[in-house]
């Protein structure tokens, strides 16, 4: 049975606690692991409830009108601040086009672009290759 103390959850403190477990001194961390699970206990919290809790709710680009799914989009390269994506367009050619990490979203095998920087590869696209119906193809 789980007992809830009148003090608030603070997670700061429970985070500055877990920072000791870094100590070189093996008493230290025992004593930080020791204090860390008593304090989850005296604020009738559990490491499952905590690492629930800290976990950004999942992304569903789906949702929101400004995300669109590339089909059959593939990550080619990763750098910290782009991807090289290999995307279909619709006169079926493959094309390699880098999108800013931040107009992305990776939801399992689904790889989402924000709409307005597909549609400025669009027109970077148009402008390469003369042809108005070049697009890149989205579910």
């Amino acid at each position: 049975m789980r007992t809830q103390s009148n003090k608030k959850f603070n997670e700061n403190k429970l985070i500055k606690i877990l920072n000791l477990l870094d100590s070189p001194m093996d008493g230290e961390v025992l004593a930080a692991a020791k204090s860390a699970a008593r304090y989850l206990k005296t604020h009738g919290e559990s490491w499952n409830e905590v690492i629930q809790k800290s976990q950004p709710p999942p992304l569903e680009p789906r949702q929101d009108p400004g995300f669109m799914r590339l089909r059959d989009a593939v990550i080619l390269k990763r750098t910290q601040r782009a991807r090289l994506l290999a995307v279909r367009l619709t006169n079926g050619l493959i094309e390699n086009l880098w999108f800013p990490c931040s107009t992305l979203r990776e939801v399992g095998n689904a790889i989402y672009a924000a709409q307005w920087i597909v549609e400025r590869k669009e027109n970077e696209l148009l402008a390469e290759n003369n042809s108005s119906h070049i697009r890149v193809e989205r579910n």
